[in-house]
């Protein structure tokens, strides 16, 4: 009798760990997979069993640094190595769960890539609106370091920056948008605002669920939370292209009324999740085991 009652909680305890859908990490600029050991260790004991992968590439200074489209195609070849290691795992699909620069690069690997079986993806501070601003200055060559915020565009959108550095990718001039437009080769594509998103939509629509989570800095009177710069960026508001001061909320955007990429159809079926818990710090997203318990791994579920 003993022996029977052991076998079925044995049994229970394998169908629920196998419940788990496997977690794929990538981390942020600077940062490497080592990012994620403690967030394992904090998935594996709520939710015992997950397989989980942090992808080690494009990491620290300079692999992280460079064009953010070569890294979307170097990140998705990644997530189908680890998926094809072991089919029978990832056969219902996986979480993406994405930190900083790298939750952008996710975002895009999401869009640009046919073949991905997200289940869910959650993005962590990453600077989906793109970045502006002195907290990305120090991940720029030494020809950007003379100038100021408001004269950065002028090397940013040149071709060759736009090939060769993933800030100037990221980066989005509020008071310069014909500039970005024309100039930026990134995000201007990602976020539908130019060319034929019609395959990004399909793909980002695949999702079961986004994730967007951000410090809301707004008590500390800062526009970063120590790691991107504006803070809104994480949650799909960006700074108002007539008032530096202002916020633009992210209903408010060309790309969420435009429906572009499909974050407002996302929004609208219910399976857009946006948080931003007051005065979470960039780094508490992946280094902090009570904001990591309290808002990404429920997410997991």
């Amino acid at each position: 009798m003993r022996s029977s009652a052991f076998a079925a909680l044995a049994l229970a305890l394998c169908q629920c760990a196998s419940s788990y859908k496997p977690v794929i990490m990538l981390h942020g600029i600077d940062d490497n997979a080592a990012a994620f050991d403690d967030m394992k260790q904090w998935i594996e004991g709520t939710h015992p069993g997950t397989p989980t992968y942090a992808l080690d590439v494009f990491e620290g200074e300079p692999a992280s640094w460079i064009s953010l489209s070569v890294q979307v195609d170097g990140v998705s070849d990644a997530i189908r190595k680890v998926v094809a290691s072991d089919p029978s795992s990832f056969a219902d699909g996986y979480h993406l769960v994405c930190h900083s620069q790298g939750a952008l690069i996710c975002r895009c690997v999401i869009e640009a890539m046919d073949d991905h079986n997200v289940h869910t993806f959650i993005s962590m501070a990453g600077p989906q609106g793109g970045v502006y601003g002195p907290d990305y200055f120090s991940f720029l060559p030494s020809v950007f370091q003379t100038l100021t915020a408001d004269e950065i565009y002028r090397l940013a959108y040149e071709s060759w920056a736009q090939k060769t550095i993933s800030v100037a990718n990221m980066w989005n001039d509020p008071k310069r948008q014909d500039e970005f437009l024309a100039g930026n080769t990134f995000l201007p594509m990602y976020n539908g605002l130019v060319g034929d998103a019609t395959t990004f939509k399909a793909n980002f629509l695949r999702l079961e669920r986004g994730v967007f989570l951000v410090g809301d800095q707004s008590a500390l009177a800062t526009g970063t939370d120590g790691g991107i710069e504006p803070w809104q960026s994480g949650a799909w508001g960006y700074l108002n292209s007539h008032d530096y001061e202002d916020v633009v909320e992210m209903e408010s955007m060309d790309f969420y009324q435009k429906d572009t990429f499909g974050l407002r159809t996302l929004d609208e079926s219910g399976r857009l999740v946006i948080m931003t818990p007051a005065n979470v710090s960039h780094a508490a997203w992946i280094h902090d085991q009570a904001t990591v318990e309290a808002y990404v791994i429920p997410q997991l579920d």
